[in-house]
């Protein structure tokens, strides 16, 4: 009980996402008490397991910096993605400078599938995503808005439409071991050290938050979901039809890794959707009623809240209202 009243205290704390829009919406869905028991119960079974984990290597915390610079990629091209960055590149922006690392902002559609004729390279979702992840990582960014500053050792890519949770800690706590190739939001355990096409098959795996580490395995990684040109692969879950609106590039990484499964030497995935990321479910002006939207402020542990649905401006001015009156309800 008294670890539940902690989190909660923890939950009505003042938030700050940086210098944000000012934008009116609906009342947040109103939570019972019951929800709120089992909301409480989950975080409290999930941070007994996290903090665990997390402890083992509590000795490499500032391995990224380290390491060289850390950038955070947000690809936001085409006009309603603009618009949606108004309210999510300033929590980006705030979460950089707490820490020391750059922002890489795309307002355009990286080039480099113009060059690759594949079909993975057809699918919109696969030229913002990798053609940005490559840009990051070979030029630190020559195509993003702010152009190159230098080589990015580390890139944490986010959709156009996630914000950083309040109070998110350094990206160090979300690589256990620095010499990880990648680091996704996928699979049934709450870390795990070594992935398949078949975790991310059965894991739920969503691309809206992704951390790539500067390698030479990496890039072939990219490379190879880049040049997919199976269009008959068919996958499952997270790796679902890339007809699917949104998911292409998931269907392209786990057909990939399908064709290949070495490109996954090193890959490793926090639980979806816990820890790393939370996908939030956004529909007629309000969250699906099953949402735990007390994630991530009950635990003060999260990162990335990233919206899913067909209004993703709907949804990211609604969590702005949510997290940044948090102290108000």
């Amino acid at each position: 009980a008294s670890a539940a009243h902690s989190a909660c205290e923890v939950a009505m704390e003042p938030r700050d996402y940086g210098s944000l829009p000012t934008a009116t919406v609906g009342e947040p869905i109103a939570s019972t008490n019951a929800r709120r028991r089992r909301a409480v119960a989950l975080v409290a079974a999930f941070l007994a397991v996290a903090a665990a984990a997390r402890s083992r290597t509590r000795a490499a915390t500032t391995a990224l910096d380290e390491m060289g610079d850390v950038c955070l990629v947000h690809v936001a091209a085409g006009a309603t993605f603009l618009e949606v960055s108004k309210y999510t590149l300033p929590s980006k922006l705030a979460y950089a400078e707490k820490y020391g690392y750059r922002v890489l902002h795309y307002a355009a559609t990286p080039t480099c599938c113009d060059y690759i004729d594949s079909y993975a390279c057809t699918l919109s979702t696969v030229q913002y995503k990798y053609c940005a992840l490559r840009d990051a990582l070979t030029t630190g960014g020559s195509q993003s808005a702010s152009g190159s500053s230098g080589p990015c050792k580390w890139v944490f890519m986010t959709d156009g439409d996630a914000l950083f949770a309040p109070d998110a800690p350094s990206l160090d706590t979300l690589v256990p071991d620095p010499d990880s190739v990648a680091i996704l939001s996928a699979g049934t355990e709450i870390y795990t050290p070594s992935i398949t096409t078949q975790t991310l098959e059965a894991g739920l795996f969503n691309s809206g938050a992704m951390i790539w580490r500067n390698t030479d395995r990496a890039l072939a990684a990219i490379d190879a979901v880049l040049h997919f040109d199976d269009q008959t692969y068919d996958g499952a879950m997270g790796c679902a039809d890339a007809a699917m609106d949104g998911v292409g590039d998931q269907w392209a990484l786990c057909g990939a890794g399908a064709a290949d499964p070495s490109i996954f030497d090193g890959f490793a995935a926090w639980m979806h959707p816990t820890f790393m990321q939370r996908t939030v479910q956004f529909a007629d002006g309000a969250l699906v009623e099953d949402q735990l939207i007390d994630w991530p402020p009950l635990t003060g542990d999260g990162f990335v809240v990233n919206c899913c649905g067909d209004d993703p401006l709907g949804c990211v001015k609604y969590l702005r209202e949510y997290y940044t009156d948090a102290a108000l309800r």
